[in-house]
């Protein structure tokens, strides 16, 4: 099944190391999406875009982010 949003928490960590992290799952999460994509597109001759939520949790503040192919 498909992710369906990607959260990651830092109680201790920074906002640096979080985004970091977030831009490696989704940079997987978007390479695997579309070789999926690619074969539903050949299909039906029309492109999809892959637009993703990702929610960063450092300390108190909770921050969310979309991610898009």
């Amino acid at each position: 099944r498909p992710i369906g949003v990607s959260v990651e928490t830092k109680a201790d960590g920074t906002e640096k190391e979080a985004k970091l992290q977030l831009s490696i799952w989704v940079a997987a999460h978007i390479l695997r999406l579309r070789s999926l994509v690619a074969m539903w597109a050949d299909e039906c001759g029309r492109p999809i875009s892959i637009v993703l939520p990702l929610l960063s949790v450092s300390g108190p503040r909770w921050t969310l982010y979309l991610a898009r192919d």
